[in-house]
C-alpha cells in the first residue's frame, strides 16, 4: 500500500492535489498497476508519475515514499493490540494537532465560523461549495467525510463510540447536501448559507463529542 499525491497519478489528470491518497501496487513493468478506491479495474500510471506521486512536497502533507506492506498470513494479534493505541493517537492528534489551527478540531472550529460567509469572502463561492461537497461526500471518503468508514472500524474494534462516529457521518452528509444545493445557485441565498453555517456548527458539535469520548477511552491495550 502506497501513499500518494493523486495529482501526479496519470488516471486523475492533474485535477487537484490530495496527498495521502492510498493505493495498492498490484505490479509493475513499464507501468505501475494500481488498485484505487475510485476505480473498479486496475489503473496504469507511468513509473515516473508514481515516483512523483510518492514524493510530493505539498507543504501540508509532504510525502517521502511512504509504504506499508501487509502479509495476510501474519499473526493478527499484533494488529489487534495496535488498534487501541492507534485510536488514542488519532484522538490526541484531532484534539491537539501538530499544525494547530490548520488541522483537527481547531481547523473545524475555524471552518464552522467561516463557511457561512464564503459568498462574501471569495469570488468563486460556487466552486468552493461544490468542491467542499465533493471532498466531504464523494472523493474516496466513503460518505460523511470518512466518518462512515471510521464508524465501521470502531464497531468492529468493539468501541461504543461507533454510534457517535455514525452520527458525525450523518452530520457531514447533511452539510454536504446543503453545500451542493448552494453551488447550483446563480446568486447566493442568505437562507441557504445560514443553513450551511448551522449544519457546520452541528458537525463540529458531534466531532467535539466523538474525539473527547475517544480520548477518554484512552489506550485500552
Amino acid at each position: 500500500m502506497l501513499l500518494t499525491d493523486l495529482y501526479y497519478l496519470d488516471h486523475y489528470g492533474k485535477s487537484a492535489h490530495f496527498p495521502g491518497h492510498a493505493v495498492v501496487l498490484a505490479g509493475d513493468e513499464r507501468f505501475a498497476y494500481l488498485s484505487d478506491t475510485a476505480f473498479e479495474d486496475l489503473q496504469a500510471t507511468s513509473l515516473e508519475s508514481l515516483r512523483a506521486a510518492r514524493h510530493g512536497d505539498h507543504p501540508i502533507f509532504p510525502l517521502a515514499g511512504h509504504m506499508v506492506s501487509y502479509d495476510p498470513a501474519a499473526d493478527r494479534g499484533g494488529l489487534a493490540a495496535a488498534v487501541p493505541r492507534a485510536i488514542a493517537r488519532n484522538a490526541s492528534q484531532m484534539i491537539d494537532p501538530p499544525l494547530g489551527e490548520f488541522e483537527g478540531l481547531p481547523a473545524l472550529r475555524r471552518f464552522a465560523a467561516e463557511v457561512g460567509r464564503w459568498p462574501q469572502a471569495v469570488d468563486d463561492w460556487q466552486w468552493c461549495a461544490r468542491f467542499a461537497y465533493q471532498t466531504i461526500e464523494r472523493r474516496g471518503t466513503g460518505g460523511g467525510n470518512f466518518r462512515s468508514m471510521y464508524a465501521w472500524f470502531l464497531d468492529e474494534a468493539g468501541y461504543e463510540q461507533a454510534a457517535e462516529a455514525a452520527a458525525a457521518a450523518s452530520a457531514w452528509t447533511e452539510l454536504a447536501a446543503a453545500l451542493l444545493e448552494a453551488s447550483e445557485d446563480d446568486e447566493p441565498r442568505a437562507g441557504c448559507w445560514a443553513e450551511i453555517a448551522g449544519r457546520a456548527e452541528r458537525a463540529l458539535e458531534v466531532e467535539e463529542r466523538l474525539w473527547a469520548s475517544l480520548a477518554r477511552a484512552g489506550d485500552r491495550g
